[in-house]
C-alpha cells in the first residue's frame, strides 16, 4: 500500500526555506515515471530533498512486496544524455542491419545476438562521441557528490538501524539506495516465501523505508545551512 504524502504541519507561516520545499515538493509529486504512471508517495520528498541540492534524477520507488524490489530507491542521472554514445552509431547500426536483411529494431530484440555483437563490436571500434564522454564526467561529479553527502550522513546519524543509504557501483547514472542486498531481491517472488520469510522481508522494506527518510530529512535540515 502507497504512504500518504506527508505534512509539514507548520504552526507558524512559513519561511522561505519551508516555502521553497513545499513547492519542489509538489511540484515533484506531480511528475509521471517512464510509462506514464504517478511517482510513489513515499519516495516524493527524498527525490525533491535531491533535487534541490542539484542533483538530477530520472526515476524512483518506494519499495514493494509485490512488484519491483522491497527497497527504495532513486536513480541519478546527468541531464541531456546524448541521442548517440558512439560516432556515427545510428549509421553503423543501419549499415549493419541492412548486410543481415533485417530492421535495426529486430537486430536489437534479443535473438539475433550475433547480428548485434557485430554492431556492438563495429561501434566500440568508432569511439565514443564527445558529447557522450562530457555527460559521462557530469555523472561521475554527480557520484562523488552524492557519495560526499551520504558520508556526512553518516558521520552524523545516531540512529542505530540494519539498513544504509548506499550507491551503485559502476560508471554513468546510478542509484541511490537504501536495503543492502534486499536491494538484489528478484527471485523467489514474495509469493514464493515462506510467511516467516514474507514477514521477515515487510519488517526490513518498513526499515528501508524508514532510513530513506532519514537520509531525506538530512538533506533537508542540510539545505538550510
Amino acid at each position: 500500500m502507497k504512504s500518504e504524502i506527508p505534512s509539514l504541519n507548520l504552526e507558524n507561516p512559513e519561511s522561505d526555506h519551508e516555502r521553497i520545499w513545499r513547492e519542489k515538493v509538489e511540484k515533484v509529486g506531480k511528475r509521471l515515471d517512464r510509462i506514464g504512471g504517478e511517482m510513489d508517495p513515499g519516495i516524493i520528498e527524498a527525490v525533491a530533498a535531491l533535487n534541490l541540492h542539484r542533483i538530477p534524477t530520472s526515476g524512483s520507488c518506494e519499495g514493494h512486496l509485490d512488484h519491483g524490489i522491497p527497497s527504495p530507491w532513486i536513480a541519478v542521472e546527468a541531464e541531456h544524455r546524448p541521442a548517440e554514445r558512439y560516432n556515427d552509431q545510428n549509421k553503423i547500426y543501419e549499415e549493419i542491419a541492412k548486410k543481415h536483411g533485417i530492421t535495426v529494431a529486430v537486430m536489437r530484440d534479443g535473438n539475433h545476438k550475433e547480428e548485434w555483437h557485430e554492431a556492438c563490436i563495429a561501434c566500440n571500434a568508432s569511439g565514443e562521441t564527445e558529447a557522450y564522454k562530457l555527460w559521462q564526467r557530469k555523472n561521475a561529479e554527480l557520484r562523488k557528490q552524492v557519495q560526499e553527502l551520504i558520508q556526512e550522513y553518516e558521520k552524523q546519524r545516531n540512529e542505530k538501524s540494519s539498513s544504509t543509504v548506499s550507491m551503485t557501483f559502476g560508471d554513468g547514472p546510478f542509484r541511490i539506495f537504501t536495503g543492502g542486498q534486499d536491494h538484489n531481491f528478484r527471485a523467489p517472488s514474495f509469493k514464493e516465501l515462506s510467511k516467516a520469510e514474507q514477514e521477515a522481508l515487510a519488517l526490513r522494506l518498513l526499515e528501508h523505508q524508514a532510513e530513506m527518510k532519514r537520509f531525506m530529512e538530512y538533506l533537508k535540515q542540510r539545505l538550510k545551512h
